[in-house]
């Protein structure tokens, strides 16, 4: 509440049994919740906010990730099934993966998500920033992703398809999406990808937004992570990637106009040199192997089902009408 009004000024009320501000007061009502990550990946509470949630029980289940090939709601949706030729189907794209693995070659998964890319006037394609005063500044949606994709063809694009990493590319439904940009022959392009499926048919690296779900999914493979934050919690998890040691974040920058050129210009060549860095040190892999230990043992859909009937049961301790079911981390 103090970092929103310092920052922008704003004075936001707190509802009776929010405060501290952020605080979930439903929780209240519920005798456990299902927290989707592992309890060493929850983000850090405050002593004021770890006290209000006092006496209420919190299981760590990990992610909630369905089987290979599931039918799944795929975000932001274009007009249609697409013709354009430069697209891979998923079909294709899996069995490239599943090829290149077998081949030893590395695989270099690329997504900004289904936000950045969409329509939302205020985070999507189109959207920028404004200071306080009404100032406009920082790159839009499309300006940040096209960065990001050009500084991952800078570092992996090869001469031939066969040659150099297959590097798998997720646009989003933009028709604009490559304007100004020439992806190279070892790259496959998709308006969206089965990312569950590719994690875990396996990826050298994750070149990511960041979201809670995208970055709790890499873990879960052990697949080490640059990020590229748009917004809301991507920024966290970018210095959550950091701080644990399993990849490097590249700050969405915020110029003003007469900076703004050199900006994109710097961010794409950022992006670039981190993503061989992480590519080239087997250290991040192995830190993130590590988490996805930890988030494997959390026990995913079978120990969230296995805590539900014993509700359902009446067992000791999951006993009540209510079950909240969190797919963030408590505090964020």
């Amino acid at each position: 509440h103090d970092a929103l009004h310092a920052k922008y000024g704003l004075d936001l009320p707190l509802v009776a049994n929010s405060a501290p501000f952020g605080r979930l007061d439903c929780l209240d009502f519920c005798d456990v919740t299902l927290v989707t990550t592992s309890e060493d990946l929850q983000d850090p509470m405050d002593e004021e906010m770890a006290e209000s949630y006092e006496g209420l029980r919190f299981e760590y289940v990990g992610p909630l990730l369905d089987e290979q090939g599931s039918k799944r709601c795929t975000g932001e949706k274009g007009n249609g099934e697409t013709n354009d030729n430069r697209f891979s189907s998923e079909e294709d794209i899996m069995a490239r993966v599943l090829s290149a693995r077998q081949q030893q070659r590395p695989v270099i998964l690329v997504s900004m998500g289904t936000m950045i890319t969409g329509p939302n006037p205020s985070v999507g394609w189109t959207a920028r920033s404004r200071d306080a005063d009404g100032t406009v500044r920082g790159i839009s949606g499309k300006e940040l992703c096209q960065a990001a994709w050009a500084g991952a063809f800078d570092a992996f694009g090869a001469a031939s398809s066969q040659e150099g990493p297959l590097l798998v590319v997720a646009l989003g439904h933009q028709e604009d999406a490559l304007e100004g940009l020439s992806p190279p022959p070892n790259a496959v392009l998709a308006p969206a990808l089965p990312q569950v499926d590719l994690l875990r048919a396996g990826v050298s690296l994750f070149l990511t937004h960041g979201g809670q779900n995208s970055f709790t999914e890499s873990l879960r493979y052990g697949t080490p992570v640059v990020v590229c934050p748009g917004f809301a919690d991507q920024p966290v998890n970018g210095r959550k990637a950091v701080r644990l040691g399993v990849g490097l974040s590249v700050p969405r920058p915020m110029p003003l106009e007469h900076e703004h050129q050199q900006a994109l210009l710097d961010y794409r060549s950022d992006v670039s040199s981190a993503i061989q860095e992480v590519f080239q040190n087997p250290a991040f892999r192995a830190r993130a192997e590590r988490q996805a230990d930890q988030l494997e043992n959390a026990g995913g859909v079978p120990r969230a089902v296995d805590i539900l009937l014993k509700m359902a049961n009446g067992e000791p301790d999951c006993t009540g009408p209510a079950l909240s079911v969190s797919a963030r981390k408590l505090g964020a």
